[in-house]
């Protein structure tokens, strides 16, 4: 799942590089900025779990 979401951010990234040299700024240009962080801390969640599945066995 992770990793499917990593690729639709990077899709997400050159579609706004596109849209913004197509038609200049908007809210296209910007989105893949919120979607980082939460990529990031979905990443940071699930090694924190691995641990933890591990630390039980």
């Amino acid at each position: 799942m992770f990793a499917i979401k990593c690729v639709v951010i990077v899709l997400m990234i050159f579609f706004s590089i596109f849209s913004t040299i197509e038609n200049g700024m908007s809210f296209h240009t910007f989105l893949p900025l919120f979607f980082i962080p939460m990529s990031i801390y979905m990443f940071i969640e699930m090694k924190k779990i691995k641990t933890e599945l591990v630390s039980r066995k």
